[in-house]
């Protein structure tokens, strides 16, 4: 954001709507009929707050309205006035005034699709906090009034509806087609509100859109009153799920759960590959060559040589490694033999340099996540095998660490060897010369090194390898899931590092799996369900609930059940119930079909057989989105459930664990402990037990719950 204000003296400014912002691009519009599309210098400010209820708006019609900015066309400036004041030193209130500076339209700066789902996500769930709708139509001060797509919640009989509405009939569209009701004025979906329809609104607009053929920065956003009295629901409480009735939008309400509910809601989630329509949907990777090859059938030993390019004398290890380790562990192996802290960004690349067009390009999660437009088409580094690299003797494989010290190293493929049962999964055999210091200005000559070395000619192969027998390597080593890996890694020098780390020896060396008997008993909760719904499905009441006789037999197998208050037939007052069911649907072992609870596919094949239950809560305890708050703590979670048998996991100290990992509240608050109790893992993990859990109970980690969590974080070999 411009800290001045970046006008001629006597500038003066016209007032202009806002298009979607996406792929680092605007729309403006005038009142003089004016269009001209921008590239936005500071275009993560503008995404930040558009759609928020923050920017100031114009009347687009009576009870509709739009977000405008003060535009200097000349200088290329847009000045965001806020809509409310803020309090600052004293009882003073002042407009915050964001100032953006704006060229002419350039390139796609990153992903429009997921530009665009962040800002309808945005503009959905502040609307409803401000009890608004949000309306996405042509841009433009005298735009026609269609094409639109509309949310909004709206009231029932018996209580709230999520809605999507739009004109013209989204024929072509992965979701729509089969809702489509022809000679009707506009198409609607709609579904009891609750957190996952509110979650999946941005993705059902979209694929609506997506069918005019429009770019983004056609498009803007509308905002209006509704009229709902008292009742409003909050988009963050996910427990807070008010339902509709069985009345004439039952069809409807039927069809927008069918759009969301359960097995389906991950294919919905996959429509970004499809929405083209979007300018061409996310922006053309840049066309770099594809030269992995197919890994090996049978893993061998490679022994490389890694030379530091333009080290004088040569600095360079021999390293034995298995063919099968991916390049994020390779990475680290290179940093334990150069003896740096993996404190910067690296990169491999294969044809050529790190930066070169016609490398291939294999990347750290920060450039996969953050990297510049010129790292298009890199894959990351953690999904690619050393022997999709190399496969023969003299292959080359190059290393960049430090894009500022820029320690550039060639790998090449000496031998190939035989690998043996007790091989090592990486071993240092050679090498010489002390390797460069990180921070060091990128001296790699002799004469530079003994100024910041205390021995330029050091190398002990000891030390090496005694480091690469850290819990890093133990871990990787034993299959234990990579993002934990990672995440023991991150911690290792925090105050929560020693601690776990010993937590980790403990994960390696215990089972993962009970007897047929053990299952059977341990996993009834799970079964009761599964058994029930393969009876013809289990009917829930028009709110969405199960009936009162399905809770009281339930309340009698889920353990959490054992010493709830109060009556036990009323799904809705039974929140651990109510929590376990959800979770099994989460878990994708059971769907809602026209109000009925069905089992998936999955859901069938557990129900025959309780081993395969227990590997399909196994692969589904861990969420499949990296890098979320959500899958970091399950990870952690689970790491210290599973050496918590017959006692409390330290949930303070799994939230400390993840502060130090960088997560915080919107208010800058660290994490506290009560928030795992949200996480579907700790329903599962409380109800794995062959006997009642009371409230102290559910707070311990049963043997089996303890099993089942070591289960879930080795069963990937990374």
């Amino acid at each position: 954001m411009s800290e001045g204000m970046p006008l001629k003296p006597g500038a003066s400014g016209t007032v202009a709507m806002l298009s979607l912002c996406a792929g680092g691009l605007l729309r403006t519009w005038t009142g003089s009929g004016t269009s001209r599309l921008w590239s936005v210098h500071e275009a993560d400010v503008l995404s930040s707050i558009q759609g928020t209820g923050v920017i100031g708006r114009t009347v687009r019609e009576e009870g509709r309205f739009r977000e405008v900015g003060i535009l200097f066309e000349d200088s290329g400036t847009l000045i965001l006035q806020s809509r409310f004041p803020t309090k600052g030193d004293g009882d003073h209130l002042h407009f915050e005034s964001p100032v953006l500076t704006l060229e002419p339209a350039g390139d796609i700066a990153h992903s429009v699709y997921d530009d665009v789902r962040a800002l309808l996500s945005q503009a959905i769930r502040s609307a409803l906090s401000h009890n608004e709708f949000v309306l996405v139509e042509l841009g433009g001060w005298d735009a026609p009034f269609e094409p639109y797509c509309l949310f909004i919640l709206t009231t029932e009989d018996e209580g709230l509806v999520s809605m999507i509405e739009t004109v013209p009939d989204p024929h072509g569209s992965t979701v729509w087609e089969p809702f489509i009701v022809e000679g009707r004025e506009t198409q609607n979906l709609s579904a009891p509100a609750s957190a996952e329809t509110i979650d999946v609104a941005p993705f059902v607009m979209m694929d609506a859109i997506a069918t005019w053929g429009l770019q983004p920065w056609d498009l803007a956003l509308t905002f209006g009153r509704r009229e709902l009295g008292s009742a409003s629901i909050s988009p963050h409480d996910e427990d807070e799920a008010v339902v509709g009735g069985d009345d004439a939008r039952a069809e409807l309400i039927r069809s927008f759960e069918a759009a969301v509910a359960g097995a389906e809601l991950g294919d919905l989630r996959r429509l970004g590959s499809d929405l083209t329509a979007f300018a061409g949907g996310r922006p053309t990777p840049l066309m770099r060559p594809e030269l992995r090859r197919a890994p090996r059938d049978e893993v061998a030993v490679y022994r490389v040589r890694a030379d530091l390019d333009r080290a004088e004398p040569p600095i360079w290890r021999r390293i034995d490694l298995r063919s099968d380790l991916p390049l994020d562990v390779v990475h680290q192996v290179l940093q334990v033999a150069f003896a740096w802290t993996d404190s910067h960004l690296h990169r491999f690349s294969l044809g050529g340099g790190p930066f070169d067009e016609r490398s291939q390009l294999f990347l750290c999660p920060y450039d996969v996540h953050e990297g510049e437009p010129e790292d298009d088409g890199g894959i990351p580094a953690a999904e690619v095998r050393v022997d999709e690299t190399l496969q023969e003797p003299g292959d080359v494989l190059r290393y960049l660490y430090d894009y500022g010290d820029t320690w550039e190293l060639t790998i090449r493929l000496e031998e190939i060897l035989p690998a043996r049962p007790d091989s090592p999964t990486v071993t240092v055999v050679d090498g010489r010369r002390a390797a460069p210091p990180e921070d060091c200005g990128g001296l790699t000559d002799a004469e530079s090194l003994a100024e910041v070395l205390d021995d330029p000619a050091r190398f002990d192969l000891d030390e090496i390898n005694n480091a690469l027998r850290g819990p890093y390597f133990i871990l990787t080593e034993h299959g234990v899931d990579g993002q934990l890996v990672d995440l023991v890694h991150r911690l290792h020098y925090t105050r929560v590092g020693r601690e776990l780390d010993d937590r980790m020896i403990r994960l390696i060396s215990e089972p993962t799996m009970l007897d047929e008997a053990e299952l059977a008993a341990c996993l009834r909760a799970h079964r009761w369900f599964l058994d029930r719904a393969a009876d013809g499905g289990i009917a829930l009441t028009a709110a969405g609930y199960l009936k009162p006789a399905d809770v009281e037999a339930a309340s009698e197998v889920v353990p959490a059940m054992d010493d709830w208050i109060g009556t036990k037939n009323r799904e809705v007052h039974c929140a651990p119930l109510l929590h376990f069911r959800r979770t099994l649907q989460s878990m994708g072992l059971l769907r809602k079909h026209k109000n009925i609870l069905v089992l998936t596919r999955a859901g069938a094949a557990a129900q025959r057989d309780p081993a395969k239950l227990w590997e399909h809560l196994a692969a589904r305890l861990v969420p499949g989105t990296e890098h979320t708050f959500e899958c970091q703590a399950t990870l952690l979670f689970l790491a210290y459930a599973a050496s918590s048998t017959n006692s409390a996991p330290p949930l303070d100290e799994i939230a400390t664990a993840l502060t130090e990992l960088g997560w915080r509240h919107p208010d800058g608050q660290p994490v506290g402990g009560s928030v795992l109790y949200r996480l579907p893992a700790y329903d599962v993990l409380a109800n794995v037990t062959d006997r009642p859990a009371s409230w102290d109970e559910r707070r311990r980690i049963s043997p089996a719950a303890a099993t089942l969590a070591r289960a879930a974080l080795r069963r990937r070999k990374e």
